[in-house]
């Protein structure tokens, strides 16, 4: 009921922006009424389910140094890294990955990197990322900051990993794959530093709705494998494709949302700007015998406007589902362009941030360099894919 209201609350505020910032016609066509709102969807599975747990690594409640948690408390003030062990979305074998990759950096005469500037050669260790599916394959990833490490040390360091996961004391985790990242930036792609395999499979494989997707290093794939495929089919039935729709999948991914949608389209293109995600999503086509996607890779906002001279009267659908920063103001633009969609479903983890202003964009009409029929919002779909919190994905219905 407290996530049914939020949405309720979310859309009102959304309503509230485009009354104040549209024009009077906008505010004609959508006379001060909320579009529906239907109550949260969810999976029944609440428990230990995520697939995907990033951990940073710092001070302890304890004080030690090379606690491997999550942070709680405020810059302001003091923070502080607590264990995951007693979380119930987080599953066990994930747990295990984080109590044995503690052991094994405080045996380490390397320290943690707390800072990018403090010129500490002997300050390495950033982060642990563990991915998992549900038939149990695991993957551990290790970042560091190489600080002044020497190649010799960066490769003496990855030799230590793989026998404390291989042989030694980490060997119980079972881990399908082991990978290891140096990286001198907060975040670093696979094309500005590579991530290297240590042990095991270069890829897990996970299903959702039926479909088989392979799971890169840093692929995205929804954290909430049963949540996410409740949330793909409301994407689907608001959508509404028949076999004369052309999917416009923005923000594709690993291709989820274009292979779920081919067998009930024309064609499907995805538009996505991680190189990886890219190769991802076509072997995910391929696998599932989707003959009808394509993908490109490339900033939106660069490849949208050549597209559109392509579906000219042509029944288009698009979907959006962009990352917490929201679509690029150039893709709405080009989305508002593209007079042969009639139909756009707007996925967002984060409707409050700059969905909000996507959506006043989107919806209002004499924008400042926004041209294009506007869209009017028809239903709201708010699916829980993160169980115990006050999270939830909302999926917005947009016509014109």
């Amino acid at each position: 009921m407290m996530k049914h209201k939020k949405n309720k609350e979310l859309l009102k505020k959304i309503y509230n922006n485009l009354i104040e910032l549209g024009s009077s016609s906008t505010r004609s066509r959508l006379k001060h009424n909320l579009c529906d709102l239907t109550f949260v969807r969810s999976s029944e599975f609440i428990d230990a389910y995520r697939n995907k747990d990033e951990y940073c690594i710092w001070d302890g409640v304890d004080g030690n140094p090379k606690t491997v948690g999550y942070f709680i408390g405020s810059p302001a003030h003091k923070v502080v890294c607590v264990s995951p062990q007693e979380l119930i979305t987080i599953r066990p074998s994930h747990k295990l990955v984080v109590q044995r990759f503690q052991e094994y950096i405080r045996a380490s005469p390397l320290r943690v990197c707390k800072s990018f500037n403090d010129g500490d050669s002997g300050a390495v260790y950033r982060n642990l990322i563990v991915r998992s599916t549900a038939a149990g394959e695991l993957m551990a990833i290790v970042r560091i900051h190489p600080k002044e490490l020497s190649s010799e040390g960066l490769m003496e360091e990855m030799d230590r990993l793989r026998t404390f996961f291989g042989a030694g004391p980490g060997q119980d985790c079972q881990l399908s794959s082991l990978y290891f990242q140096a990286c001198k930036h907060s975040r670093c792609t696979a094309n500005e530093s590579p991530f290297h395999l240590l042990s095991g499979t270069p890829y897990l494989n996970d299903y959702l709705l039926g479909a088989q997707f392979r799971i890169s290093p840093e692929a995205f794939f929804q954290v909430n494998t049963p949540a996410a495929e409740v949330l793909y089919k409301t994407v689907l039935e608001l959508a509404q494709p028949d076999p004369n729709t052309i999917l416009l999948d923005v923000c594709s991914g690993t291709g989820t949302i274009s292979t779920v949608f081919g067998p009930y389209v024309e064609r499907c293109i995805g538009v996505e700007v991680v190189r990886q995600a890219v190769e991802d999503a076509r072997h995910n086509a391929a696998v599932n015998n989707i003959r009808n996607a394509s993908f490109l890779c490339g900033r939106a906002e660069q490849l949208l406007p050549g597209l559109a001279d392509k579906f000219y009267n042509k029944n288009v659908v698009a979907v959006v589902n962009p990352d917490r920063g929201g679509l690029h103001p150039a893709v709405v633009s080009s989305l508002r362009e593209c007079e042969s969609i009639k139909r756009l479903v707007y996925v967002s983890c984060l409707p409050e941030g700059q969905a909000m202003k996507n959506m006043v964009n989107l919806c209002s009409e004499h924008k400042k360099k926004v041209f294009g029929p506007p869209f009017t919002p028809r239903l709201a779909v708010p699916v829980d894919l993160f169980p115990h919190t006050n999270h939830c994905e909302l999926v917005i219905l947009l016509e014109r």
